[in-house]
């Protein structure tokens, strides 16, 4: 006689087979988020598919916003990016000596850098399966968005320059540390850092469309 572990409607089984568990095991909290999604599109076309070119349009338009964020969120990947893309540029420049072959060596740099950033960044991708590793990338990019927020707002908001550009201003406090220490030495400034880490913290790791938008945004870019 047999039983039914799934109900009366259910298989029905052997009294001398080891009874399935009727619950799905539930998976174990991990912390973060592996970089993956399959999330549905936000721009459609016929079918519901994403359209091609307006997916790609609306990728490379964010570039110039949102770079600097990027380079918080994937410092191994920009850091080789940069590096690539200065050592292309330093080698063209000597090659090609002539003052209109300049822009040459330019593309050559951003093609290298570009090169870099999709091999890393799929390189980082497979490290950061990995629980510690993600933890400890995590921990990172707070540190780097805490230490961005003050001179980004004064750049971008209050509109403070420095040689007449916004980003040379970021970059300059950024990369000293007697103003990075002046600008800590601040309660309020210390506050605001505190508040971006805390809000970054939970974008990063709870904000599941928002990801799913970005990672949408990297797979067009061919950095995912």
């Amino acid at each position: 006689m047999g039983s039914f572990p799934w109900g009366p409607h259910g298989p029905e089984t052997s009294p001398h087979e080891v009874k399935p568990n009727p619950t799905a095991a539930e998976p174990v909290p991990q912390f973060g988020q592996a970089d993956t999604y399959n999330a549905p599109p936000m721009v459609g076309s016929a079918g519901g598919r994403p359209h091609p070119l307006l997916s790609i349009t609306i990728s490379l338009l964010m570039i110039p916003l949102v770079w600097m964020f990027w380079i918080c969120l994937y410092p191994l990947t920009a850091a080789a990016a940069v590096f690539s893309g200065f050592a292309a540029y330093s080698m063209l420049s000597r090659v090609l000596t002539a003052a209109d072959e300049v822009s040459v060596a330019q593309l050559g740099g951003v093609i290298a850098g570009f090169a870099a950033a999709v091999i890393v960044s799929r390189l980082e991708y497979k490290l950061t399966q990995n629980q510690s590793l993600r933890f400890a990338r995590h921990v990172v990019r707070l540190i780097l968005f805490g230490l961005l927020a003050i001179p980004w707002f004064q750049g971008v908001v209050k509109n403070v320059n420095f040689a007449g550009s916004s980003t040379r201003y970021i970059f300059a406090v950024l990369s000293s540390p007697k103003i990075l220490a002046a600008q800590l030495a601040n309660p309020q400034n210390l506050a605001t850092i505190f508040i971006v880490i805390i809000v970054m913290h939970f974008l990063l790791w709870k904000a599941e469309k928002p990801r799913a938008f970005w990672h949408r945004r990297l797979s067009w870019l061919g950095l995912k």
